[in-house]
């Protein structure tokens, strides 16, 4: 009985044993089928160091694929502490004094004897110069420590639209509007991986060479525009006689595509003036706008073509003039009778279905303006517009009259908005938005996603044509306001504007004026609308004609010559 408990024992003893056994080889093999791999990454990650070699995820590129932004090369030096000081205990002496004192002679405040003082699994980051960086990383067989570059994007010119778009926080560090341009490139973009440099570490803290590691599928973006175009445009805004005028902005655009092509301003540190950044609503167009004015009253009747007014202007009258003379010269007089004649509902319906009064590339908020125009306050909008009302954006009351419209007063507008006066005219009548956008490319350059743009008829034919005959008379003419934006040998035309503001400063208030030139090119075969804005000229002694037309020109001659 005795042997038989004892073999019964030793029976279930066994079975006990080879369950367990069992069961440990079970679970082996799920750990080897299931979680191997996951468990071997993070066993490797233990023995592995990646830094992200850049603060952004993708490239913007131009329409020729060459890199849009510009960045900073960054040097530093990192020491992993617990390794430093646990794994060096038997490292040559002299090499971790020419560590030691290297980083010092930079910067006293690196001091890696105080580390030892402050034992810590961190890693500690020294930012050094050039020159250290590589006197540092010639220093070897120290343990815990290595050196990286790393490119990060120069927002020092805060500004550039290039700066604008790839920021996904404001200036306050709040993040900018998920249906905005930048809000747009933020989810695109969003699966994609830092570009990192790697080491290798082994069990005695020995950190091996870098490895560069670029992430295969990534999203980047290509723009519409072209940065030689670009350079070009920026090199001539330098020009001396230039300098007084606060700010010059220059947008140009393939007429027919809507793509834009350079938008350029000479002081990228100052707000973006081709989106009117940071300015209340932007600037009024002045008699760029007797564009489409012109446009109303021709689209109703085209008798209004031979219709002749006696100019009333003091300073500069023009005697009886016709709508084409009217606009060659600018006559004001002319062009506020036409506004009162085409009342309020026609010159906003009209200037809307070109761009005005509406963001056009949607920066997130006052990174770009909507623009704004004003009604009279005895004006009953909801009565005049019936069931459009609801459409109707960005109108302001005061004590204004329709006089004032026709000229280009009483609204806001930003450069950008007015390549929309022109493309319109250039493309027979047919709007076309400007974008900036082009496509999604991946690393190797190929198109993953295309976009495009609307457009939209708002004008006959034989209108535009009217009207384009008008802007080469504008240049061509003896009497054109913009004779000095003629370019010979290449088709050119356009309008004047220039405007005057009142801005509130101490004492009272201030007179202000800005110039204004909306015109177009034909290269090559193809149109090309481009508006030149130059801020705060001399308000006594110069206009439209002297400053924006003559950049214009010199625009012209630098790009498409």
């Amino acid at each position: 009985m005795f042997f038989q408990t004892i073999k019964l024992r030793a029976i279930k003893v066994t079975a006990l044993m080879i369950a367990v056994l069992l069961l440990l080889t079970i679970r082996i093999a799920y750990i080897n089928l299931y979680q191997g791999q996951e468990l071997s990454v993070m066993t490797d990650k233990q023995y592995l160091i990646e830094e992200p070699i850049s603060n952004i995820k993708y490239m913007l590129l131009d329409s020729n694929g060459r890199e849009m932004l510009t960045y900073i090369r960054k040097y530093y030096f990192v020491v992993d502490v617990n390794s430093y000081i646990r794994d060096n205990r038997e490292t040559d002496l002299a090499k971790i004094n020419a560590l030691v004192y290297t980083l010092r002679n930079y910067n006293k405040d690196y001091d890696l004897t105080e580390l030892k003082y402050n034992m810590t699994s961190n890693k500690k980051y020294y930012e050094v110069d050039e020159e250290t960086y590589y006197k540092l990383k010639d220093i070897k067989d120290v343990k815990g420590v290595y050196c990286f570059i790393k490119s990060e994007v120069d927002r020092s010119n805060a500004w550039l639209y290039q700066n604008i778009m790839t920021s996904p926080v404001d200036s306050n560090n709040n993040e900018k509007e998920a249906d905005s341009i930048e809000g747009f490139i933020v989810e695109k973009i969003k699966d994609n991986k830092y570009p990192v440099v790697s080491f290798d570490r082994d069990v005695n803290g020995i950190i091996g060479e870098e490895k560069y590691i670029v992430p295969e599928n990534n999203v980047n973006i290509k723009l519409t525009t072209d940065k030689e175009m670009e350079d070009k445009i920026k090199s001539l805004l330098y020009k001396e006689e230039w300098s007084s005028y606060n700010q010059i902005g220059v947008v140009i655009m393939e007429s027919d595509t809507g793509k834009i092509k350079a938008m350029v301003q000479r002081d990228d540190w100052k707000p973006n003036i081709n989106l009117c950044s940071a300015t209340e609503n932007g600037f009024e167009p002045g008699s760029i706008f007797k564009t489409i004015m012109e446009e109303i009253a021709l689209e109703q009747n085209k008798n209004w073509l031979y219709k002749e007014i006696q100019c009333k202007e003091e300073e500069k009258n023009h005697g009886t003039v016709n709508m084409e003379e009217a606009y060659i010269q600018s006559c004001n007089t002319y062009f506020g009778n036409l506004g009162a004649k085409m009342g309020f509902k026609n010159i906003y319906t009209m200037a809307r279905k070109q761009g005005l009064f509406s963001k056009v590339l949607n920066f997130s908020g006052n990174y770009e303006v909507t623009g704004d125009i004003v009604a009279s306050d005895r004006l009953n909008l909801k009565k005049l517009f019936g069931e459009e009302y609801d459409e109707v954006k960005n109108v302001k009351f005061a004590d204004s009259s329709e006089s004032m419209l026709g000229i280009g007063q009483s609204m806001r507008i930003s450069p950008l908005q007015a390549l929309g006066i022109v493309n319109t005219v250039v493309n027979n009548g047919t709007y076309v938005r400007p974008y900036i956008i082009d496509s999604l490319v991946n690393n190797d350059g190929v198109e993953l996603e295309k976009y495009t743009t609307i457009k939209n008829q708002v004008l006959k034919k034989t209108t535009a044509a009217t009207v384009k005959k008008h802007m080469l008379e504008v240049v061509r003419n003896e009497k054109g306001t913009g004779k000095r934006a003629y370019v010979e040998g290449l088709e050119t035309g356009g309008k004047t504007g220039t405007n005057t503001r009142l801005i509130q400063e101490e004492g009272g208030f201030k007179k202000y004026s800005d110039g204004w030139f909306a015109g177009f090119v034909k290269s090559k075969g193809k149109y090309y609308s481009i508006v030149v804005f130059v801020q705060d000229i001399d308000v006594e002694t110069e206009g439209a004609g002297s400053t924006a037309a003559p950049i214009f020109k010199e625009a012209v001659e630098k790009v498409f010559r």
